[in-house]
């Protein structure tokens, strides 16, 4: 069968690239946590942060410690507001904590109200990039992020299935689609 997806490894990569370009060290990463048979998507992702960062990698700043469907049913609509406050309460008790901050955009939407509210400029004090897909960045230009065009992947995918209906002896085919960089207004160099 045809498979396509977002081709992750380059659009985490492009950002750990941009970064780490403009001097960030320390920098962290949130999600929701996977299910085992997903667990995969999590691992590539601190595999690739660890390869970039190297000695300044730590298992500290991957914050994926929550399930978003448990956060849904305990705190209904509010559950991305708990999840980053959790994230910033958990990043800025740490000896070090992160520079920069990379999540779904979502998570970056609410994390960017919350770290406002609590003192810090975004992106003076700490840049925020977000992994995004199309139809979602165009409410969010201004958000720094790698954007990924779904409809893309869709229709991909939806040809290349009716061929292979039409054909069934064709080989399978994987399309792993890569993101254009926005660059927004969330990021920057840290502070000294």
């Amino acid at each position: 069968i045809p498979q396509t997806d977002c081709d992750h490894d380059y659009g985490y990569g492009l950002m750990l690239d941009k970064l780490i370009g403009l001097g960030h060290k320390h920098i962290a990463f949130c999600e929701y946590s996977r299910i085992p048979e997903y667990q995969s998507y999590l691992d590539s992702i601190c595999t690739l942060f660890k390869n970039k960062l190297g000695n300044n990698f730590s298992d500290e700043y991957f914050f994926t410690k929550g399930s978003s469907g448990k956060l849904y049913e305990s705190f209904g609509e509010d559950y991305i507001k708990v999840y980053m406050d959790a994230a910033i309460k958990h990043f800025m008790s740490l000896p070090q904590p992160p520079t920069a901050i990379i999540a779904p955009l979502p998570m970056c939407c609410k994390l960017i109200q919350l770290l406002n509210k609590q003192g810090f400029q975004v992106p003076q004090d700490i840049s925020v990039m977000a992994m995004s897909y199309k139809y979602e960045h165009r409410y969010n230009p201004e958000i720094s992020s790698v954007v990924f065009d779904e409809y893309e992947m869709i229709f991909w995918g939806a040809k290349h299935l009716l061929n292979k209906l039409e054909n069934p002896a064709l080989p399978p085919e994987c399309y792993l689609q890569k993101p254009i960089f926005n660059q927004g207004s969330t990021i920057a160099p840290p502070k000294k």
